[in-house]
């Protein structure tokens, strides 16, 4: 991340009963996460939120990422390349074609629902 300028400070959390309620999407990384998360919002009686493989955004079909945390700085920086490429078809569908999927020369901020991730609201 530090390569590509991006400031990072990595707090993980597992998905919360509210998220299904508060979030309009969840994108999961992973066949395992999504069957997970699913598996959850069926606990959920007003789940708004569309349940999604991150990876199914990605224009050149990689479906599949192999976690890159045993391999080589090469490996990280294919995840990251096919992040970037996922996020930025995923913003496309949900903002529409023309406007830009990431804000310009705009540092990364809270969302302002939970004031903790980084997102581009």
């Amino acid at each position: 991340m530090k390569k590509h300028g991006i400031p990072m400070s990595h707090v993980a959390r597992q998905v919360a009963k509210e998220d299904f309620a508060t979030f309009d999407y969840i994108l999961c990384t992973d066949e395992s996460n999504l069957r997970g998360v699913n598996r959850k919002s069926n606990q959920v009686k007003n789940c708004r939120a569309k349940i999604e493989l991150l990876w199914s955004y990605d224009p050149q079909k990689q479906l599949i990422i192999e976690d890159p945390y045993y391999g080589n700085d090469a490996d990280f920086e294919a995840v990251y390349q096919q992040g970037v490429r996922c996020c930025r078809a995923f913003l496309e569908k949900v903002r529409g074609p023309g406007r830009p999927a990431v804000a310009q020369a705009h540092p990364p901020r809270p969302c302002g629902k939970c004031q903790q991730c980084p997102l581009f609201c």
